[in-house]
C-alpha cells in the first residue's frame, strides 16, 4: 500500500508543485467544448498538448494521489489501507502506472472483497450497485473509527435517503443521526427505513433517525455550529442506549460541495466530535468560501472558477474502464456556438435557450437542428436550411479532434481534485491536529469521489 506521512511543510510544498502545473497547463483546463471551433481550441492548445502528452511518457508523472496521505503517528492507517484503500485503477499504455505496481502488490485481499461487492448486489437492500459498495466500504472504516475511539454515535451530514447510517444501526450497533436540508430526502429516509425493518425482521433499525436542518454553508464565524450541536444532542440523546459522555464521529458519504467545508469546521470548532470521515463530491458546487480553506491555500492565490470545479469532478480511469465516449452533440454544440456567433448573438441571449440536455440520445445534426430551431424562433429566421449544412460540412471533420483533446484534458482533473482535497487536509493541519488523512475508501472506477477526509480530536 502506498502510504505518504507528510509534514504540513511537505504538504505545503506538494500543493505548490500541483499549482505549477495545472497552471503550466492553463490554457488546456481553460478551453471549453462549446467554444472549440470559435476560439480555436486544437491550434491554440498545440504547445501545451504535446508538452503533456511528453509528460505522460515520463515515469515520474503522476496523476494519482496516494491510497493515503497522513499526518502523525499514522497508527490508525498502516493496518486500516490494507482492507480499506482500493489500488489506483491502471489506465492505459499512454499513462504513468508506477503508482499502480506499487499498491497493487498489497492490495489483493482489499480488491477481492471490493469486486465481490460490486458484483453481487444485495436485491433485499434497494441499494444500486454503486451505493451499496460506497455504505459497504466506508461503514467498514467507521467501525473501525468507532471501535478505537469508544465512540458509537454517529451524525451524518448530507444524510439523503440514509442508506449509510441504517446499515451503521443495522450492522454497526451504531447510534446514527441523519441531517439532511431537503423534507423530501428525510422523509425517504424514514419510508426507507421502514421498508428495510419489512425486508430484514431480525435486524433493528430503530436506532438511525433523520432530521431536516440547514447547515450554513462554509462560514466559521457563523453561531450555527452551537445551535447544530444542540440539535444534535437534543435527537440523538433521546435514544436510552446512548452513555452519558456526548461524544460523536461526524461522517458524510458524498456530502455535497460546501456540505464538506462546513462539516469539516464544525468538527474543528466543536469538541463534541470525536473524529470526522467525510467523503466529499460536486466540486462544481463549491462556492468562493468553500475553496480554498487553509491560510496556505489563501495564501497563494489558489481561484478555482467553473472550469476548474467542473474538470475536477472527471475521472479518467472511470471514463476508460467503462467505456465511456463523448456523445456526439458536442459537436453540434460547437457548430452552433459558431452559428451565434456568426449571426451576431449576444451570450446573455444564447444562455437563455435551454441546450443543456439537448441531444442526450444520439441524434443526426439535422434533428438536434430542428428542436434548436423551436426553442429559438430567432435564430430559425435567420438561418437557412442551406447555410446550416453548409456549416456542418464545413465543421464536421473536427469531431476527432474534439474527442482527442477531451481524453488530453481530463488527465488533468485529478491533479484539480487533490489540490482540492489537500486544501483541506492542510486546513487541519494548520489547526494543530495531529492525525489527519486523505484516504482512498472506494473503488475508484464504481465511485470517482472516493477520498475521505479523516482526522481525530
Amino acid at each position: 500500500m502506498e502510504h505518504h506521512n507528510v509534514s504540513l511543510e511537505t504538504l505545503q510544498s506538494d500543493l505548490d508543485q500541483l499549482v505549477t502545473t495545472i497552471t503550466k497547463f492553463s490554457t488546456i483546463i481553460q478551453s471549453h467544448l462549446n467554444d472549440f471551433i470559435i476560439t480555436e481550441v486544437w491550434s491554440n492548445t498545440q504547445d501545451a498538448r504535446e508538452e503533456l502528452s511528453k509528460q505522460f511518457d515520463d515515469e515520474n508523472f503522476d496523476n494519482t494521489m496516494p491510497c493515503c496521505y497522513y499526518y502523525g503517528s499514522g497508527k490508525h492507517f498502516e493496518k486500516k489501507m490494507d482492507l480499506h484503500a482500493s489500488h489506483p485503477t491502471k489506465l492505459d499504455a499512454h499513462l504513468p502506472i508506477n503508482a499502480q505496481r506499487k499498491c497493487h502488490r498489497h492490495c489483493k485481499k482489499r480488491d477481492t472483497a471490493a469486486q465481490t461487492n460490486i458484483n453481487e448486489k444485495n436485491l433485499n437492500s434497494f441499494l444500486t450497485v454503486k451505493k451499496e459498495h460506497e455504505v459497504s466500504c466506508l461503514s467498514k472504516l467507521l467501525n473501525d473509527i468507532a471501535d478505537e475511539s469508544l465512540c458509537r454515535k454517529i451524525v451524518d451530514f448530507g444524510s439523503g435517503k440514509g442508506y449509510l447510517g441504517q446499515h451503521m444501526t443495522s450492522h454497526n450497533n451504531c447510534d446514527v443521526l441523519g441531517i439532511e436540508m431537503k423534507f423530501g430526502c428525510s422523509s425517504s429516509a424514514e419510508n426507507m427505513k421502514e421498508k428495510m425493518k419489512t425486508a430484514h425482521r431480525s435486524v433493528t433499525y430503530d436506532r438511525y433517525k433523520t432530521i431536516t436542518h440547514t447547515v450554513q454553508a462554509s462560514d466559521p464565524a457563523s453561531d450555527d455550529t452551537e445551535s447544530l450541536v444542540t440539535l444534535i444532542k437534543e435527537n440523538l440523546n433521546s435514544s436510552e442506549l446512548v452513555e452519558e459522555r456526548v461524544d460523536y464521529i461526524l461522517t458524510g458519504l458524498h456530502a455535497c460541495g460546501d456540505l464538506t467545508t462546513s462539516a469539516i469546521k464544525t468538527f474543528v470548532k466543536e469538541k463534541d466530535f470525536r473524529a470526522i470521515c467525510i467523503v466529499g463530491c460536486c466540486y462544481n458546487l463549491i462556492s468562493e468560501k468553500g475553496f480554498p480553506i487553509s491560510e496556505y491555500g489563501k495564501k497563494c492565490g489558489l481561484n478555482f472558477g467553473k472550469s476548474e470545479k467542473m474538470l475536477a469532478c472527471q475521472c479518467p480511469s472511470r471514463w476508460l474502464n467503462t467505456g465511456q465516449t463523448l456523445n456526439k452533440s458536442l459537436l453540434y454544440r460547437a457548430i452552433l456556438q459558431k452559428i451565434f456567433k456568426d449571426l451576431g448573438f449576444p451570450d446573455d441571449e444564447i444562455n437563455q435557450i435551454k441546450l443543456r440536455k439537448l441531444g442526450k440520445k444520439e441524434i443526426s445534426f439535422r434533428k438536434y437542428m430542428e428542436t434548436v430551431r423551436k426553442r429559438c424562433p430567432l435564430l430559425d429566421q435567420r438561418l437557412s436550411i442551406e447555410d446550416e449544412n453548409t456549416y456542418f460540412e464545413t465543421y464536421q471533420g473536427i469531431w476527432e479532434q474534439m474527442k482527442e483533446f477531451h481524453w488530453i484534458r481530463m488527465q488533468l482533473a485529478p491533479f484539480l481534485e487533490r489540490i482540492i482535497i489537500l486544501d483541506r487536509v492542510a486546513f487541519l493541519l494548520e489547526k494543530e491536529f495531529t492525525d489527519v488523512a486523505a484516504i482512498r475508501v472506494f473503488d475508484q472506477v464504481t465511485s470517482p469521489r472516493c477520498y475521505a477526509i479523516f482526522c481525530s480530536h
